[in-house]
């Protein structure tokens, strides 16, 4: 993928692996992140205030996600 990237983007494979996010080979969520990314958006306006989380992440389709707040 990063060979591909690469051509595409006409940027050396060191540089496109470096701009890679991490992406969980299980499709497991990092939940407190995605919590702290809407709080930073509510923050700066740009989220509504009343926007919770909780009511739009679906945990049930895959075990073992990281970082849950109780």
């Amino acid at each position: 993928m990063i060979g591909i990237l690469s051509k595409v983007l006409k940027q050396p494979p060191e540089r496109v692996a470096q701009g890679l996010p991490f992406i969980d080979p299980e499709g497991r969520l990092d939940v407190g992140d995605i919590y702290k990314q809407v709080a930073f958006w509510q923050a700066s306006g740009q989220v509504s205030r009343d926007a919770n989380p909780k009511s739009f992440i679906d945990l049930s389709f895959v075990p073992g996600h990281m970082n849950v707040p109780k």
